[in-house]
């Protein structure tokens, strides 16, 4: 993440808009959400928001 926002303060000298749309790293089980297993369930959602703020503070540490 940290190189990626450093190629783009390199490329672009500004980063306008973040649009931060990773995956929790999980296979998805496509049925309803009380119906998965608790860990994984903990598991996704801790990895989808840890990525979200991890990119957040990075871009907001070099921009600002």
């Amino acid at each position: 993440m940290e190189a990626l926002v450093a190629r783009v303060r390199q490329e672009q000298k500004r980063l306008d808009i973040l649009v931060n749309d990773i995956s929790e790293g999980e296979a998805h089980e496509w049925k309803p959400f009380w119906k998965l297993d608790l860990e994984k369930s903990f598991r996704m959602l801790r990895n989808g928001l840890d990525s979200h703020i991890i990119s957040c503070r990075l871009r907001c540490a070099t921009h600002g």
